[in-house]
């Protein structure tokens, strides 16, 4: 499967929050559907997996969460959420938004279903929301292809570090799609920006809601 290293978004500071000390920043994972064809089927239970067996376990100052978001595959899905509860998370760590056919199918418009399957604006807000109610300082949602290496995250907090000390409440992290299958000698936590700089960077089109 292809996986990214990286997702674009904006990265949004609390105003009050815990000190840097502590687990300041959450990090929300939003799994959703596969979409077709810029993935195919399977393809974020295998990223998912991927990232629970290469990324670091725990990144610094940080709690790693997870979103799962209306996912259609009630096999897929329980997939997912065993791999989540073999690796230690529990029911305050995960976000389950359930698909629900009956309320889909009461939507008329096509272009209506369409965005109640993919809910990620929703479902981006409700990561903020909760990491607003547990008191974290930075709350980023990646998308569920995001994979972090050590390298990438501490350049992540030198951008976190550089935002509070002027004062700036948002930051953009950049994401770069391999064009490599899942290869933990290629994609792990030691895994360097430089050593994948010769692959293309993957500029998203509109995602559906945003």
């Amino acid at each position: 499967m292809w996986t990214s290293s990286l997702i674009i978004l904006v990265i949004l500071r609390c105003v009050q929050g815990l000190s840097e000390e502590t687990e300041s920043i959450v990090l929300y994972r939003l799994i959703g559907n596969d979409m077709p064809p810029l993935e195919i089927k399977g393809q974020l239970l295998s990223n998912t997996k991927y990232a629970l067996e290469h990324e670091r376990e725990t990144l610094p100052r940080t709690r790693k969460r997870w979103i799962l978001n209306r996912i259609v595959d009630s096999e897929i899905h329980d997939q997912i959420l065993g791999m989540l509860q073999y690796n230690g998370y529990g029911h305050d760590d995960i976000i389950d938004i359930p698909f629900e056919p009956e309320k889909m199918c009461a939507l008329r418009n096509g272009d209506d279903r369409v965005h109640y399957v993919a809910n990620q604006n929703a479902a981006r807000n409700m990561g903020y929301e909760a990491g607003l109610r547990d008191g974290f300082r930075w709350i980023f949602v990646f998308d569920g292809n995001g994979f972090v290496s050590d390298d990438q995250w501490n350049a992540i907090l030198d951008a976190v570090d550089y935002s509070e000390r002027h004062d700036k409440r948002a930051l953009l992290v950049p994401m770069v799609r391999t064009r490599v299958r899942n290869d933990p000698s290629f994609l792990n936590a030691s895994t360097s920006l430089m050593s994948i700089m010769n692959h293309q960077p993957y500029f998203a089109t509109p995602q559906i809601g945003v």
